[in-house]
């Protein structure tokens, strides 16, 4: 099932993901986890960690949360699982579930 993920408040930098059907009809939590997941410093050490200046700070995008989808969230599926299935088109589908990083 296909997905917007917007990245700016006037919905022009997007990309559109495609997920399994449950993924996407719970997709606003699937985000919140992965946020979650993201900033959890304690337990997590994962590559999206970035220093700049002494200061620590997440880097993330469409790419880390499809690598989130498949390799933490769905760790345990298998079957369909998460792509993206294009960076950056032309025109926002209002008729498919929209979440915004």
């Amino acid at each position: 099932m296909l997905v917007n993920v917007v990245f700016d408040e006037e919905e022009h930098v997007f990309d559109i993901i495609n997920v399994p059907s449950f993924v996407a009809n719970d997709i606003e939590n699937v985000q919140q986890m992965f946020f979650s997941w993201l900033y959890d410093e304690e337990s997590n050490n994962h590559n999206y960690w970035k220093f700049t200046n002494g200061l620590k700070s997440c880097a993330y995008g469409t790419e880390e949360f499809v690598d989130w989808i498949n390799n933490v969230h769905l760790v345990n599926e298998t079957g369909e699982k998460a792509k993206i299935i294009k960076k950056f088109p032309n025109k926002l589908d209002n008729n498919i579930p929209t979440i915004y990083f």
